[in-house]
């Protein structure tokens, strides 16, 4: 039994030692949650799942991103944005499930108050919510094939990683075609 109490305390003790050299090597400012993040991506087999919902934060953010791309292209804020995002609908697929009818519940749910302007403009965006969503994602595609010449390099590269034979763009790097050109229409707010 005392056998036993040694050899846990002594994982402790090796836990506790890394927990501390990782902690004065990036000086968190939130202890918590710097613990808690430490003990999922260390030790994530032994929390019963848990690691794996706190990891899946990362996994999310790709989605919550696309959100993003997609109500900048149809002009709509960023406040506006995250009201939907903080109300659960952070993925395309969530996205297409709303109907105008359930905007104010999201508005009332947010805690926020949507100008007039806003609140006309998402009626009418989510009044075809689903072929917006498909033109958006198709437009994204297209952009992401054409071929990106990047400002510190004058090789143009495309998606599939070949090399074509184009000529090298010359003038002002912001007109390059690029795929950051396809965000350089959309205003930033």
């Amino acid at each position: 039994m005392e056998n036993r109490i040694e050899v846990r305390k002594a994982a402790l003790e090796k836990i506790s030692e890394r927990l501390l050299q990782e902690f004065d090597e990036s000086e968190p400012e939130n202890i918590p949650y710097f613990i808690v993040d430490f003990l999922c991506k260390n030790y994530g087999d032994y929390l019963c799942g848990f690691a794996k919902i706190w990891n899946g934060e990362f996994d999310f953010e790709q989605e919550r991103l696309a959100v993003i791309d997609f109500f900048r292209s149809q002009l709509i804020n960023m406040q506006v944005t995250a009201d939907f995002i903080s109300a659960g609908y952070d993925t395309l697929e969530s996205l297409c499930t709303v109907t105008p009818d359930d905007l104010a519940n999201i508005e009332k749910f947010s805690e926020s108050s949507w100008l007039p302007g806003h609140k006309i403009r998402l009626q009418q965006i989510f009044s075809d919510i689903v072929s917006r969503v498909q033109q958006w994602r198709d437009e994204r595609e297209r952009a992401l094939q054409k071929p990106c010449q990047h400002q510190c390099t004058t090789r143009m590269v495309n998606m599939s990683g070949t090399t074509p034979k184009l000529p090298v763009l010359t003038g002002n790097p912001s007109t390059s075609y690029c795929m950051s050109s396809l965000s350089q229409s959309i205003p930033r707010y």
